[in-house]
């Protein structure tokens, strides 16, 4: 144990909470949505693309289609957990035009037959003309299993038409949707791992447990998986799936917090911060901020995910120097979201700090970082904290999308 890491004796903390926090590797690098910058968030372009930059985990926002029944109260079509960010499908698909008496309907409320129809790809060449691409048009939502696949250097099979291969079966006496997928030669060997977030869990009861019984099916919960996942030799490569730390849960909510304990004690989690500009004092109330750190160590959290101030988003900094101490000395790490630009990763790195004649260690204010272009983060990692020997040459990022097709 280093003399900065506090014992467990020191913060009365939770019996191995220092091992399952230790799963996760310093100065991690999270792929925000696939990217947000490049591709059409959360779809197969963005994910393939951050498994190729480097990143060391895919994050995504879990949501749940409806389950539909006869009236008989039999199941006719399964839920499914899809990545999707926003409340609604307004901003990110075609829906208004498909499905225009539903557009304002949550996923909750839509089967997986109706989401599953949507081009999730055509609205950012029109919001940023300037990164728009043909291939986008018509990329499809994404289930929780195709991220996985995806890292594991999978891509959807499709038809002739385009259309991705799927069909909804009969297994051990239930209906199961099945998903087809195909090896992508594109793939670049890199295995990173799944940083999963509950989105607006108040929306799906029992969204916790579900994913828990999804991560054993997938093979990727460590908590019910004998073995660690076969990916093959990847030396040189990012090799986070087939780590202990391969799946980090992270919330906003406290009480998916605790169902995410309850059903997965023994995965790494993240208790998320974030307060809007106009309402709040800048996280300066520190009894305030303490509670949340308590509270994340009382159920099962071993990092705190604040958000960071500065262009583009403009969010509420909530990683001061004085919070990332208190976090820091309370045993927690700090994943800090989101980081778009180089003045961002130099100030909270601390290598700002330390160009000006500071003790980096002592200002370096987060343990890994959530970016929407993991490219420029993986880069300045590697040149300010990572040794000659484990870096990782970054392509560029247009690039990337060139090779795999896009």
């Amino acid at each position: 144990m280093s003399a900065c890491q506090p014992s467990n004796e020191e913060n009365n903390l939770p019996e191995d909470f220092l091992e399952i926090q230790s799963y996760v590797k310093e100065n991690v690098v999270i792929a925000h949505r696939g990217t947000t910058h490049w591709a059409p968030e959360e779809t197969e372009a963005a994910y393939r693309w951050a498994r190729n930059s480097g990143a060391h985990y895919l994050e995504l926002d879990l949501q749940r289609t409806k389950e539909l029944r006869d009236e008989s109260g039999k199941i006719i079509e399964p839920s499914v957990l899809l990545a999707l960010h926003d409340d609604n499908l307004l901003r990110t698909t075609d829906i208004l035009d498909k499905f225009p008496e539903d557009s304002h309907k949550h996923v909750s409320e839509l089967t997986w037959s109706e989401v599953s129809q949507l081009d999730a790809g055509s609205w950012f060449n029109s919001a940023k003309p300037k990164r728009a691409r043909k291939s986008f048009e018509g990329l499809e939502l994404l289930t929780l299993e195709d991220v996985a696949m995806i890292s594991l250097g999978y891509k959807l099979k499709r038809d002739d038409n385009g259309r991705r291969v799927m069909a909804l079966l009969e297994e051990n006496g239930k209906l199961v949707w099945k998903f087809e997928y195909e090896k992508d030669l594109e793939d670049n060997g890199n295995r990173p791992g799944l940083y999963i977030e509950t989105k607006v869990p108040k929306f799906f009861p029992g969204i916790e447990e579900d994913l828990s019984k999804e991560l054993s099916r997938l093979g990727w919960n460590i908590e019910t998986s004998e073995t660690l996942l076969e990916i093959g030799d990847n030396a040189g490569k990012v090799s986070v799936a087939n780590e202990q730390g391969r799946v980090v849960l992270q919330t906003f909510s406290r009480e998916s917090l605790k169902l995410l304990n309850k059903y997965m004690p023994g995965l790494p989690k993240c208790l998320l911060l974030y307060e809007e500009p106009e309402n709040i004092n800048d996280g300066s109330d520190r009894e305030e901020y303490l509670d949340w750190i308590n509270f994340g160590i009382a159920n099962g959290a071993q990092f705190m995910g604040p958000s960071i101030g500065g262009e583009p988003n403009n969010y509420t900094d909530l990683l001061h120097d004085w919070q990332a101490k208190l976090i820091h000395e309370h045993g927690m790490k700090t994943h800090a979201y989101s980081f778009d630009t180089e003045e961002q990763f130099l100030e909270y790195t601390g290598v700002t700090k330390k160009q000006a004649g500071l003790d980096l260690n002592t200002h370096k204010l987060i343990n890994g970082a959530f970016t929407n272009d993991a490219v420029i983060t993986m880069t300045l990692y590697n040149k300010h904290f990572i040794e000659k020997s484990e870096n990782q040459l970054m392509n560029d990022q247009q690039n990337i999308l060139n090779k795999l097709g896009y």
